[in-house]
């Protein structure tokens, strides 16, 4: 990929579509297309074909996707199984008739089996059955993966799947309903210190472990992978390290300024008891995330404030 090459980034309107773009951009790539919903449905066939059939492009980011908590996907998980079916099959199809020089489809690190070990290496992968609390999602991801597999032996299309751990940072969603970690604990607790609260309700118990990369680590990884590597496998995209959920909760009260409770309502929303990814791949490529947990802790705290959120609602 060359600051001239015609590029596709898909799921635009996602904070890693959006920060993708503008760092792609302000490091010089000229030809940078970003499709979202709104341009372009990818449920249907017909829609992504003429797309892609009047642009060409000769790379393209994989990144749209039905994403959301983990409420929201224990309450509708056929609808994430068969939307995220729809948009893989719908764009591999497309690229099979168009042939691009190479694509990145975005995987996730919750693919990797529930019983796996910390941390998980990329031979893991499909080595156990998978955790069940973002079923729909996760199975679609795991179809995906197999299915870039697939059409690099037998079409040659070259596609990378990057394993990227939490995402967080830059163009979250703080929907309570539908946020992920970070961004609801911000959201939250920043409700709670607001209305004087004495505790947060929080899911699960505190105790399982994640890791979290900012969406600019993200962003530099992607461009990074289709830059520099040529297979069409799996390589973990995360920081190495975890941490408690009731640490990172207390992480963010004491950045917030709110010193109440926690109140966690049990096992049953908590997901893996840790996921953590061996990096060691990326790194001996030439890739380190470059942001620590607190310096985006920092940013995304700021940034969340300046969104002006009503923060007068109850939890």
């Amino acid at each position: 990929m060359n600051k001239k090459s015609n590029i596709l980034i898909t799921g635009g309107h996602g904070k890693v579509g959006k920060r993708l773009k503008e760092i792609l951009e302000i490091r010089g790539f000229e030809n940078v297309t970003s499709i979202g919903r709104n341009e372009v449905d990818l449920r249907y066939l017909n829609q992504i074909e003429d797309f892609i059939g009047k642009l060409r492009p000769t790379h393209v980011f994989m990144l749209a996707a039905k994403v959301g908590g983990i409420q929201d996907n224990l309450k509708y998980p056929a609808d994430y199984l068969i939307e995220n079916l729809e948009i893989e099959v719908n764009l591999f199809k497309t690229l099979i008739q168009f042939r691009p020089e190479k694509c990145i489809f975005a995987c996730s690190a919750g693919a990797y089996p529930i019983d796996s070990p910390n941390p998980k290496t990329e031979d893991m992968f499909m080595s156990g059955r998978p955790e069940s609390s973002n079923g729909g999602y996760v199975i679609a991801k795991i179809l995906g993966v197999k299915l870039a597999e697939m059409l690099n032996k037998q079409y040659g299309i070259v596609t990378i799947s990057p394993m990227i751990s939490n995402i967080y940072g830059t163009y979250d969603s703080y929907s309570l309903d539908k946020a992920h970690v970070i961004s609801s604990l911000i959201r939250k607790i920043a409700i709670a210190k607001n209305l004087n609260l004495p505790e947060v309700p929080l899911l699960g118990t505190g105790e399982a472990k994640r890791e979290f990369i900012h969406v600019d680590d993200v962003a530099n990884g992607l461009i990074f992978l289709m830059s520099n590597f040529n297979k069409s496998e799996i390589i973990n995209l995360g920081v190495g390290h975890d941490i408690k959920i009731k640490d990172l909760a207390s992480l963010i009260a004491s950045k917030i300024g709110f010193s109440g409770n926690f109140k966690w309502d049990g096992p049953k929303t908590e997901g893996m008891s840790q996921r953590l990814c061996d990096i060691s791949k990326i790194i001996q490529l030439g890739f380190t995330p470059e942001i620590t947990l607190e310096e985006g802790l920092d940013k995304t705290i700021k940034e969340f404030y300046s969104l002006n959120f009503d923060l007068s609602q109850g939890l």
